[in-house]
């Protein structure tokens, strides 16, 4: 092969003795006839010719089971060079970035996957060819011994460049358990560069076989799989999921991403670039890709928040509006404008941002963030975070305050330990009942378990007097997971205000929402809200919902405070009662802890460490769900009570049935039911009725159901407290025994026996009829 490339024109270079180093000094002047050359020979590597490196094994292997139509060479068994006649203008080096916290990579050439060198730029260049002897002691040999073949450079660097991304790909190819994620990840990033279903499932084919993963057909339809996922609204994992899954930093990723074209290199530095244009969809999905890379202080620095896009600062949660995402658009990126020849920077459009900003759901790409805690916290499914930093899984954000050591299985004597540190400093506050000061727990308890449930009720602290205490509980109990006392408001007094002073709590990213001296509360947007999975308003000035997870803690207090009876139902009843006219007149001496609030500043970190104790216990016992039901609450009833009953703590939802509010129409409900069903069972006269001759009207049959005229006759001729005013009587009626369709009413009968009554309607030959059932609850 010497002779043949010598007599093509190529310039073969004499070696030392087992070196790669040239016999000569100025070897690159000189012109060796094939008589001059020994067995240890280098080919020149001249303008217009192209040596491509092969430094990883991994790309070795590939290439050695590749095609490939030019000179090439190798050793043991591998190949390691291949000569091109390209004009490369510079050297091309597919190298990693070396980033603090990666995989240790050992070698000369460890960070090197692959390297196109050329003499193009003016100096001198040799490879090291067979027969001559590596440095190793390896022989070199020959895999294809014919002369360098024309290539385009574009084909040569986009080849290259794909296999280098490859060989990473396989040396840090996921285990078992994780690949099919892994897939939908690494496809989800050839389907946002715009790559066609085909040319992915190739690219899938090839890395699991190379990989030696055996499920090749199922991965390689996850292109198809991410494609659906795409039309149908739902986000598709990208650059930073690929990464975490195979354990490389994200930087990594972004550079193999440069590799097979899914991304633009920043000609400014590291990380993304965004190329301007005039093409507004092109700049925002490549906004989208640089968000979903960006990193502050090693978590996303971006998220979506509902419908919204939030941030995470110094432990809570910041919703974005245009200037927001504007200012975190211009760090997470470089922006460039090209300027005839040239690129120049250039800062974030407005008409980006705004297109971003009303984006559909499949185009976001940022990880979706639920929750902001400064203390431990527990998942939906019993996982205790206590590490700083975002968890994608549970979508909550830690930025911990206090560390603390939790035992992962807590004793029953650990417990107890635990619940006496928790209760001290609630301790002197004048709970009436024992179901208050377990509900008061629940209370302090909540926050660190939040995830676990769905909508929350209201937490009241009723007391007849001012100064019982009701607010500095109240801040004592939830500073440790609040970090700080919390916010305190005055209830609005009209409902729409409720509305606006809500949607401006859920924009600012509160965890609790506090309304103190509430002696009135009747509002129906805050019932709503009480009971919502989702909050849903439209933000004042703007015109544009805001649609937000409700994941904040709903506490209260007042004096005296009349709840409505919608309210009362989403409330978890706490009264306080010191017993005296002025409790703010107490003696300090007879409290235990002097100044509260310094305690608990001074005791955070023990406060935490308890509730985070108590609910470990319960968790390491499965979770038991217990007897605990409230109504629209069940879950929060469900698994509050399972705990309750794991620690052996009796009151949970045991509040007196004597707090509830009397609510007059339910109490003229109550008596028509009795009515009714008495009617039924013919122990009273319906009638009452007649016609304009003063003749009874014909009774309706009261065995049956019966129409509201009928029932109209039975509130006349019982003088129930029903005021029709001038309208019509029957519609009336009608109305009133809708609302209360399905409502349960429970009576003591006269053998003493508790009975149920339930009103059902029913469609009979002559319209709409009502009746009264009648249960036995309990003998």
């Amino acid at each position: 092969m010497k002779k043949e490339l010598i007599e093509a024109g190529y310039r073969l270079v004499p070696l030392r003795d087992r070196q790669k180093r040239p016999l000569h000094d100025k070897w690159g002047d000189n012109a060796y006839t094939l008589d001059d050359l020994g067995k240890q020979v280098g080919l020149m590597i001249e303008p217009g010719m192209v040596d491509v490196d092969l430094d990883w094994p991994e790309l070795r292997s590939l290439m050695t089971d590749g095609e490939y139509d030019t000179l090439a060479w190798g050793r043991q068994g591998t190949l390691t060079h291949l000569v091109y006649r390209a004009d490369l203008p510079a050297p091309v080096t597919f190298r990693l970035p070396k980033v603090a916290g990666a995989p240790p990579l050992a070698g000369d050439h460890a960070y090197t996957v692959c390297e196109l060198r050329t003499s193009a730029t003016g100096e001198a260049y040799q490879a090291m060819m067979p027969d001559s002897i590596h440095p190793d002691g390896d022989e070199l040999q020959w895999f294809n011994e014919v002369l360098p073949q024309e290539a385009s450079v574009d084909a040569i660097v986009s080849t290259l460049g794909g296999l280098a991304a490859l060989a990473v790909l396989i040396r840090f190819y996921p285990g078992e358990g994780s690949r099919d994620d892994f897939a939908l990840a690494l496809t989800g990033c050839m389907v946002r560069a715009g790559w066609p279903e085909q040319n992915i499932q190739n690219f899938m084919i090839r890395l699991c076989r190379a990989a030696g993963d055996s499920e090749v057909k199922m991965r390689s339809e996850k292109a198809h799989r991410t494609l659906k996922r795409l039309e149908g609204g739902k986000k598709v994992a990208g650059i930073p999921k690929a990464a975490a899954l195979m354990g490389i930093p994200i930087e990594w990723m972004q550079e193999i991403a440069v590799w097979l074209g899914w991304k633009k290199r920043n000609p400014h530095g590291r990380g993304s670039a965004v190329y301007l244009s005039p093409e507004v969809a092109d700049v925002s999905r490549q906004a989208w890709d640089a968000l979903a890379e960006y990193r502050v202080d090693g978590d996303p620095g971006v998220y979506a928040f509902g419908e919204a896009l939030a941030r995470v600062d110094a432990g809570r949660m910041q919703l974005l509006d245009g200037s927001g995402l504007k200012h975190e658009l211009n760090r997470c990126t470089t922006w460039l404008l090209r300027d005839g020849d040239k690129l120049k920077t250039a800062s974030a459009p407005s008409s980006t941002v705004e297109d971003m900003l009303a984006a559909r759901r499949r185009d976001v790409t940022v990880p979706e963030l639920k929750q902001v805690s400064i203390v431990p916290t527990f998942t939906r499914d019993g996982r205790l975070l206590d590490e700083n930093g975002f968890d994608e899984a549970s979508g909550i954000f830690l930025d911990l305050r206090v560390a603390v050591d939790v035992p992962r299985d807590p004793t029953p004597r650990e417990v107890r330990s635990a619940l006496r540190q928790l209760w001290l400093p609630v301790a002197q506050f004048p709970f009436e009942e024992k179901s208050d000061k377990v509900h008061a727990l629940a209370m302090i308890l909540e926050p660190y378990m939040r995830d676990m449930f769905g909508p929350t009720p209201l937490y009241f602290i009723n007391k007849p007097t001012p100064g019982t205490g009701a607010t500095l509980f109240i801040e004592t109990s939830l500073f440790p997971t609040l970090g700080n006392w919390p916010d305190v408001q005055t209830p609005p007094k009209s409902d729409d205000e409720m509305r606006k002073t809500l949607t401006a709590c859920f924009i600012e990213g509160v965890r609790c929402i506090f309304f103190d001296n509430a002696n009135v509360l009747n509002s129906p947007h805050f019932a709503m809200a009480l009971t919502a999975e989702v909050y849903s308003a439209r933000i004042l000035g703007v015109s544009k919902m805001l649609r937000v997870p409700v994941k904040v803690q709903w506490v209260g207090s007042g004096n005296n405070t009349d709840l409505s009876g919608e309210l009362y139902r989403r409330t978890i009843d706490i009264r306080m009662d010191a017993k005296m006219a002025n409790p703010e007149d107490r003696d300090v001496s007879q409290f235990r802890i002097k100044n509260l609030k310094v305690w608990v500043r001074e005791h955070h970190a023990e406060q935490v460490r308890a509730a985070c104790t108590i609910i470990q216990y319960w968790v390491q016992r499965g979770m038991p769900l217990g007897q605990g039901s409230k109504a629209s609450y069940e879950e929060w009833a469900a698994k509050m009570s399972g705990l309750f009953e794991c620690i052996n703590i009796r009151g949970f939802l045991e509040t007196p049935k004597t707090r509830r509010p009397e609510d007059p129409e339910e109490e003229i409900a109550r008596e028509l039911f009795w009515w009714m069903d008495r009617a039924h069972r013919g122990k009273a006269d319906p009638s009452g009725s007649r016609d304009g001759d003063g003749r009874p009207v014909e009774r309706a049959d009261w065995t049956k159901p019966v129409r509201a005229g009928d029932v109209v006759d039975l509130v006349k001729a019982q003088n129930i407290g029903i005021d029709f005013g001038f309208g019509d009587e029957r519609k009336q009626m009608a109305a009133f025994l809708k609302r209360f369709n399905g409502r349960v009413f429970e009576f003591e009968a006269e053998s003493g026996r508790r009975l149920a009554l339930t009103l059902t309607m029913h469609a009979t030959r002559r319209g709409t009829g009502w009746y009264v059932a009648r249960s036995v609850v309990e003998a």
